[in-house]
């Protein structure tokens, strides 16, 4: 006697498995967010590196006139100082998203969802870096925070690097997740501004010279590391932007 097989469409399945589970939580949140308005939908997209569990399931489980607030709140909660007006933890978040779609264009997405925009934006601009495209079988980039290194692969050398250093415990103290001071966590690891601007490592001198009693002439000299500096390709060229500010005070302080 011959057997019947029966074959199901695979949504049937996943929602016979949803069932089999008694609706399970992960059932339940992935229909909610299916439902999600785009705004909304690419509001947990993009804080997806920092929000934990319990707040996405909060914020799903919210009706729709309730989720602003949430934002609201979620911002607030991590704002290393609630004084200001400005937020520097979401400014900052935001910002290394930014810079990551500006980086990392090679791998057929988005900078920030590729690893390297990931550690980017949630340990921020390695203090040193390592590229190495010279091997016969693969590519490879080692990041370094401290002496702590984060090491991307590229086995075919065509500009898609992965993660493969798994054990980021060395540098959590530096992930945005722990970052609710973020300008004093930052400031332990590296010189930097949060916010608009990013500050790195440099040295600089000043030549001066009197052209006459009463005016005196300076050049301003500044030394960057290679390391430090980004470059991304355009037109068969590596190109680079750096913007300097130089403000010139009296022996009062004030600027002239």
């Amino acid at each position: 006697m011959r057997k019947k097989i029966f074959l199901f469409p695979l949504s049937f399945l996943l929602l016979e498995y949803c069932f089999l589970l008694f609706l399970s939580p992960s059932c339940h949140y992935y229909k909610l967010e299916q439902k999600l308005d785009p705004i909304n939908a690419e509001f947990l997209d993009k804080v997806k590196y920092i929000i934990t569990k319990e707040e996405r399931r909060i914020f799903l489980d919210l009706p729709n006139s309730e989720r602003e607030k949430f934002k609201e709140e979620l911002w607030k909660r991590r704002d290393p100082d609630p004084q200001t007006e400005k937020n520097e933890f979401k400014m900052e978040y935001y910002n290394r998203i930014e810079r990551s779609n500006e980086l990392f264009i090679s791998e057929g997405r988005p900078g920030w969802l590729t690893d390297r925009g990931r550690i980017y934006i949630l340990f921020g601009p390695p203090m040193d870096r390592i590229s190495d495209n010279m091997g016969s079988y693969r590519c490879q980039g080692i990041w370094y925070y401290g002496n702590f290194p984060i090491v991307f692969v590229d086995q075919s050398c065509t500009g898609d690097f992965l993660l493969v250093t798994y054990d980021l415990t060395a540098i959590r103290d530096l992930n945005l997740m722990y970052m609710h001071e973020l300008n004093l966590a930052e400031n332990r690891a590296r010189q930097t501004i949060t916010g608009e601007s990013d500050i790195f490592y440099f040295d600089w001198d000043v030549e001066k010279k009197w052209v006459e009693p009463d005016r005196l002439e300076a050049t301003v000299s500044l030394e960057i590391l290679y390391a430090n500096i980004w470059l991304k390709e355009e037109y068969e060229k590596l190109v680079t932007k750096l913007e300097a500010y130089l403000e010139l005070r009296d022996g009062k302080g004030e600027i002239v």
